[in-house]
């Protein structure tokens, strides 16, 4: 459990640094390409080092907040030591996103961006996060996603990832 986890901050953002962790936030702020925009991530180093941060990604694409929620889970399922539980959270968001209906998710970043700027940014976050290939192109479909069809071809790739994981775990004797 995260209370039994060792736990110390950091002297100059007050980041919750788990484990032993560091925090890199000095070294952001003087290599940032927009420092002016650097605001420190509370709890946890699954961001550290990273200097184009989901939250900068979702931004700059005009994301909205149910594809943001989703991408946002997939993206850090590698770095958070539960990546099942992440990739559920996020196929959740994809199911929610269908059943609520394209009218109430649908925030059209490729119009408001276009899709070619999407994608770079896309590309630059998935570098930046250190994200693999599945990773990047679930987050690149949530983001282009316009209707139910984009989405349950996102769901299903999702569920295969997350099958194949879980299968590896009990293969491991982990599960």
């Amino acid at each position: 459990m995260s209370h039994d986890r060792d736990v110390k901050f950091c002297d100059h953002c007050g980041k919750g640094l788990w484990d032993g962790a560091e925090c890199h936030c000095v070294e952001l702020l003087a290599s940032s390409e927009q420092p002016e925009t650097y605001v420190a991530q509370i709890d946890g180093d699954h961001y550290s080092g990273h200097d184009y941060q989901h939250w900068d990604w979702s931004a700059d694409i005009g994301l909205s907040p149910m594809p943001y929620a989703a991408t946002k889970y997939i993206s850090r399922c590698r770095h958070k030591h539960q990546m099942i539980v992440d990739l559920q959270k996020g196929l959740s968001y994809v199911d929610k996103m269908a059943a609520i209906g394209r009218d109430r998710w649908w925030s059209i970043p490729c119009l408001l961006v276009g899709r070619d700027t999407v994608i770079e940014l896309t590309d630059r976050f998935a570098r930046s996060a250190n994200l693999d290939s599945t990773e990047r192109q679930l987050c690149e479909w949530l983001a282009l996603a316009e209707d139910v069809d984009d989405l349950l071809d996102a769901r299903r790739s999702l569920d295969m990832w997350i099958h194949l994981h879980v299968s590896e775990l009990k293969s491991g004797g982990i599960l």
